[in-house]
């Protein structure tokens, strides 16, 4: 877009709750459907938000003259509350979850998109089916996956912070199968019909595209307006709407299949997708060929997608695209000239571990002003008499020879004054971590082969991961339940 648009969005209230029933009168230990286990249990989890903006710019959509635009408080504001509630029974060999979503957009134009997410799991040894309204994600990725396929976005708001947000779920069909050896897994999915991606058709989220499109429908309609009754009838009747087709068919069914596992430190995956494309494209032929009398033809295109994924780890670099650290308590103030090699920086380094906060705010003089520290957001700490508090200390460096140099006088300063002594020049003890190679799908068999191979290789230390107590099998369940499952470790810990 051409317009800045500047978007101010705080959340004014929010709130959250989650609350466990874990045992339920109606069902014994001894319930043939759930195979004798544990008790059965249900969770309920919620949140609110209320979301306001104001946005800086005049929406050249609307019927405004520049002069209505005088002030800032000249300029709409919205305020949209929205609330998620979530619900999750967890049995013995069958879970369920429901999502519901609540806002005005979803109430008023998409009825459908209330219920957010709906599955249903069933465990049978090592495999495992669900069924629902779901959203699922295929590749090696933190943020977009190129090999992600089944579900649509929805880009009617572009302020969206988390790229699951925007998907939109779709009923389907999901089978799981763990092998043994090499943490082989086998996934299938398939869809009955495709969702297709969202778009604003008014405001200043419109695409392009969709705006060249409705003034082609536009200017047919009316041609075919001027050519009589019928014509007239026929414009009358027309809806822009009815130019896309109605993927809700077996016609646009989707199918997958993937295979993942490791190999060492290896992770690699393969998978093919057989379905369609989720934005139209617009034959338009007919229509030049006609003289604009013809209504253009849209279709969503077949798609097959045959891919390859992996991980790894070479020496200090993650090769999964994105940083593994996230959010360091790290910033740095560059020259515009300002390179690798060369040019002049200034970094802060926070010594601190915790919720920190980072800021960088011009002053009215032209000078910009770095201020970092222990965030203030739900921070207390109590202070008795002759007691001191002692905040996070900051280590500030200023390099002329770009980022490069700041990086290796950092990287000199903490080996030689933060890292303790006894280790700086030593060989880190290593410790293996189960999460990425099991998440929540182990049993003790699993566990020690990782060890066993971990010991061949000379790690130190293993640690179990998430996914060890109550009814954990996936992070929407068990959560604060400190009781060993002995499904997964019979013997317990």
């Amino acid at each position: 877009m051409k317009n800045k648009i500047f978007a101010l969005a705080m959340i004014f209230c929010s709130f959250a709750f989650a609350q466990d029933f874990d045992d339920w009168g109606s069902f014994s230990d001894d319930t043939d459907g759930f195979g004798g286990g544990s008790s059965p249990s249900i969770t309920f989890s919620g949140e609110g938000e209320l979301q306001g903006r104001m946005y800086l710019d005049k929406p050249k959509y609307e019927s405004q003259k520049d002069s209505d635009y005088d002030s800032v408080s000249d300029f709409p504001v919205t305020a949209t509350p929205s609330a998620k509630l979530g619900i999750n029974f967890s049995g013995t060999n069958v879970d369920a979850d429901i999502q519901l979503k609540f806002d005005e957009n979803a109430i008023k134009d998409y009825p459908q998109d209330v219920i957010n997410e709906l599955t249903v799991r069933g465990y049978f040894g090592k495999l495992k089916l669900e069924a629902g309204k779901m959203k699922v994600i295929w590749g090696k990725g933190d943020k977009l996956h190129v090999l992600d396929n089944f579900n649509a976005d929805d880009y009617t708001d572009f302020i969206v912070p988390e790229y699951i947000d925007r998907r939109l779920s779709t009923p389907m069909f999901r089978a799981i199968y763990s092998f043994e050896k090499n943490d082989l897994r086998l996934e299938g999915i398939w869809t009955p019909y495709m969702e297709k991606d969202r778009f604003a058709t008014d405001g200043i989220w419109t695409p392009d595209a969709y705006t060249e499109l409705k003034n082609s429908v536009t200017e047919i309609a009316s041609k075919r307006a001027a050519g009589g009754t019928a014509g007239l009838m026929a414009a009358a009747q027309f809806d822009q709407n009815d130019l896309y087709p109605d993927t809700q068919k077996l016609k646009y069914t989707q199918a997958g299949l993937r295979l993942t596992g490791t190999f060492g430190s290896f992770d690699w995956g393969a998978s093919y997708y057989y379905g369609h494309y989720k934005q139209p494209s617009a034959d338009l032929s007919a229509t030049i060929l006609s003289g604009k009398t013809t209504m253009p033809s849209l279709e969503y295109d077949w798609k097959q997608t045959f891919g390859l994924e992996a991980a790894t780890v070479l020496g200090r670099f993650n090769l999964r695209g994105a940083s593994s650290h996230q959010i360091s308590p790290f910033v740095a103030a560059l020259r515009s000239d300002c390179a690798e090699d060369c040019g002049e920086c200034y970094g802060v380094q926070l010594v601190y571990s915790g919720s920190f906060v980072l800021t960088a705010e011009k002053t009215f003089e032209g000078s910009v002003r770095l201020q970092g520290g222990v965030n203030g957001t739900n921070f207390e700490w109590a202070l008795g008499a002759n007691e001191s508090f002692i905040a996070p200390q900051a280590l500030l460096c200023y390099s002329c020879g770009g980022l490069g140099a700041m990086s290796g006088e950092y990287a000199d300063f903490l080996r030689e004054y933060i890292v303790n002594p006894r280790c700086a020049y030593k060989r880190r003890p290593i410790v293996v971590n189960n999460w990425e190679a099991t998440y929540f799908d182990f049993d003790a068999t699993k566990l020690c082969a990782i060890i066993g191979e971990a010991a061949k290789l000379g790690i130190d230390t293993f640690v179990l991961d998430d996914g060890w107590f109550g009814a954990r099998n996936n992070d929407k369940a068990g959560l604060g339940d400190w009781v060993v499952n002995e499904q997964k470790l019979s013997g317990g810990l």
